[in-house]
């Protein structure tokens, strides 16, 4: 009887560790997506579209707030991960205009930093960038 009793625990003390893992497993799934709308972010998917500052460069050719800025072909609008937070950044290297040629945006669209205004702020900004991602390229 005490084997049966042995075997019967060992089978529960399984079943629960199971059950454990499984939970554990739902749970850390729930948390992630593949859109991280982080502190009332737009997810990145829909970012060129609801982001006003993206939205503006793709569909009008200018960067809000900047009317000399054209933008040229070859330019590019990007998300990452920078200190954590979704940030977009848009490239033109076409433009001979500094102001124009790279700005980084926060989730909301507002500009936090700009090349022309401070090219080693940018150059740290580059190195602290993960999680890359193009969005768009003008053609």
């Amino acid at each position: 009887m005490t084997s049966s009793r042995g075997n019967a625990l060992q089978i529960y003390i399984y079943s629960m560790k199971r059950l454990v893992l499984c939970t554990v497993l739902v749970i850390a799934m729930a948390g992630c997506s593949e859109d991280n709308a982080d502190n009332g972010c737009v997810p990145t998917s829909k970012a060129l579209e609801e982001v006003s500052s993206l939205a503006n460069i793709v569909n009008s050719g200018r960067v809000a707030g900047r009317p000399s800025c054209t933008v040229y072909t070859g330019a590019r609008i990007f998300a990452c991960k920078y200190k954590g937070e979704t940030t977009y950044y848009f490239t033109n290297p076409a433009s001979s205009l500094g102001v124009c040629v790279s700005i980084a945006y926060d989730c909301h669209g507002d500009e936090i930093l700009n090349w022309a205004d401070d090219n080693a702020a940018w150059t740290a900004f580059e190195a602290e960038t993960s999680e890359g991602e193009e969005l768009w390229k003008k053609p």
